[in-house]
């Protein structure tokens, strides 16, 4: 049984999957917009030869056994939570470039002063 469980430890690769799959179940918008891989990159892996484990801020995420993955839905959320922040400040970030450039791009070339003020 030891050896069967030995080479059936699931890879890390399964645990993202399983992640990006269970992302995209909550949220088929926020995995679009990358949130599903992003998601899957936050926890760390550990395997202790018979089973596997990701973990993120001291808490399994999910669990592997016999080529099998299990997600802690209530610890999840959290992940997911983290993942829709990161995507929507890079988003915002995106949006406050293309904001200066337009504003940069329509002043008329005179030389005066001019203050370029960030979009709440």
């Amino acid at each position: 049984v030891l050896f069967y469980l030995g080479f059936t430890t699931p890879p890390f690769e399964q645990h993202q999957q399983k992640i990006k799959d269970e992302v995209f179940r909550q949220n088929p918008l926020v995995s679009i917009l990358g949130g599903g891989w992003l998601a899957s990159k936050i926890p760390n892996y550990h395997s202790p030869i018979f089973f596997s484990y990701t973990e993120f801020d001291k808490e399994i995420t999910t669990f592997g056994i016999a080529n099998y993955v299990w997600i802690n839905h209530d610890y999840f959320n959290m992940i997911v939570e983290k993942a829709i922040q990161i995507v929507e400040e890079e988003r915002t970030k995106k949006s406050q470039k293309k904001i200066q450039k337009i504003v940069i791009k329509d002043i008329p070339k005179k030389k005066s002063t001019v203050i370029i003020k960030d979009v709440d």
